[in-house]
């Protein structure tokens, strides 16, 4: 038999009550009401949608790399050792920042910019730390990004012809 949630039945028993206000005297788990949950907040991602939309604003390519594996992966911990090794196969790693930016600077040189989002004293890891010296080493910029004007340094630092 499917689980049905208790406020469908509460709801149910209730519309079909002549008197509702006695019956949830009588049943006191139907004067319980449905549990209101409060809305987590994710600063983080709020900043990276900031950051998204001054990117599409100034039509610059950017990508954004998922830091959390979907749905779709096997449950049990044997088959999920198995997908993880193949999705490191196929190119996953840590520590990849949250934005990666492409463009022309203003010389014409193709750019790469790796934004790392963080919000409050939240602090690169080592892997992230890593990821962004090895962009840096191939001629790219990285920072890490608490705002819209931390991102804005980072494109005018690495030569975008809208923020020079």
């Amino acid at each position: 038999m499917p689980h049905i949630p208790q406020h469908l039945i509460r709801a149910a028993i209730l519309a079909q009550a002549p008197n509702p206000e006695e019956v949830k005297e009588k049943i006191p788990w139907l004067a319980k009401e449905k549990r209101e949950y409060k809305k987590r907040e994710h600063p983080e991602d709020d900043l990276q949608i900031a950051c998204v939309n001054l990117l599409k604003a100034c039509h610059i390519l950017y990508w954004s790399t998922p830091n959390h594996i979907f749905g779709g992966r096997p449950k049990s911990p044997g088959a999920f050792m198995g997908y993880m090794a193949k999705e490191k196969a196929k190119g996953l790693r840590k520590g990849v920042s949250d934005l990666l930016i492409f463009f022309r600077n203003k010389f014409g040189v193709p750019m790469l910019c790796a934004a790392e989002i963080k919000v409050g004293y939240n602090s690169l890891t080592d892997e992230q730390s890593e990821f962004i010296a090895e962009v840096e080493k191939q001629g790219g910029m990285g920072a890490m990004v608490k705002s819209l004007d931390d991102l804005r340094a980072l494109l005018k630092k690495a030569g975008h012809p809208m923020f020079a």
